[in-house]
């Protein structure tokens, strides 16, 4: 509403939301390219974008965490995960003015300031399949201004998730 024409103009990506958005530091937890990933136990509160965030990551594990960002930030992503497979994210209290947990099938070539594919495909290690594929969200309470569980977009294919027992404020 106090956009009102200037809302998401043709070529602008995320430059608005309830709260007007000022220059802020990027994402909190970044893996990529990462095998056997376990998060346990912690607490993540106020990130100014995603809060934690898997790219081409294989054999996850989450259990156990709080995420507790504002509901009125835009683009403040619970988890992200890209292009990640074999993911288990189970008891957790996720608030986020964007999407709670987010499963994404971004190419390579996402728009990243000083992104190199050439030099991505080099990494030894995580997911080398094209699928963010088997990703069991259970036993999670979510609470988003957006979606609680987002499940698309990018350029590859996404299958086998499991969501179980999960309440959605």
């Amino acid at each position: 509403t106090r956009q009102k024409e200037n809302y998401m103009p043709e070529g602008v990506f995320f430059t608005d939301g309830p709260i007007k958005r000022k220059p802020r530091p990027g994402m909190t937890l970044v893996f990529f390219h990462c095998n056997q990933v376990s998060i346990k136990d912690i607490t993540v509160k106020d990130t100014p974008v995603w809060a934690i965030r898997f790219s081409y990551c294989e054999d996850v594990l989450v259990d156990g965490i709080t995420i507790l960002n504002n509901l009125l930030i835009p683009n403040s992503d619970g988890i992200h995960l890209t292009v990640s497979r074999n993911v288990r994210i189970a008891n957790c209290d996720i608030r986020a003015g964007d999407d709670a947990i987010i499963v994404t099938g971004f190419a390579r070539d996402e728009d990243t300031p000083g992104f190199n594919s050439e030099e991505q495909d080099k990494y030894a290690h995580g997911n080398k399949t094209i699928y963010a594929e088997n990703i069991q969200i259970i036993n999670c309470h979510l609470q988003s201004r957006s979606s609680a569980i987002r499940i698309g977009y990018g350029q590859h294919p996404i299958r086998r998730i499991i969501c179980n027992n999960i309440v959605i404020s």
